[in-house]
């Protein structure tokens, strides 16, 4: 699924909560490769590989971009498409 996707899109966003080496967007990025599938833009999403410090993990997933709005400008990035998001009585709106 993954393949038919990243071949009829060319962009794929990965999004992992944990160290960006060896995760979730790498296995990707290897899937890719053993495919041949060389002509896809990738945007892997997760923490560095390396000490962040302490503090509340959304904070800290916030500052990586592992947010709603992190994930949206990310894909927002790689499409060209321009969306408007904000939150209203705690519901995520999103406007194009």
């Amino acid at each position: 699924m993954i393949c038919e996707l990243a071949a009829r899109t060319h962009r794929i966003v990965t999004i992992e909560d944990h160290n960006r080496m060896g995760g979730f967007g790498s296995a990707v990025v290897e899937l890719l490769a053993d495919n041949d599938l060389r002509d896809v833009q990738v945007r892997r999403i997760a923490l560095p590989d390396q000490f962040l410090g302490q503090g509340p993990a959304d904070s800290l997933r916030s500052e990586h971009g592992l947010s709603v709005s992190g994930i949206i400008d990310a894909a927002c990035e790689l499409t060209d498409f321009t969306v408007n998001v904000h939150v209203d009585a705690g519901r995520l709106m999103v406007r194009t």
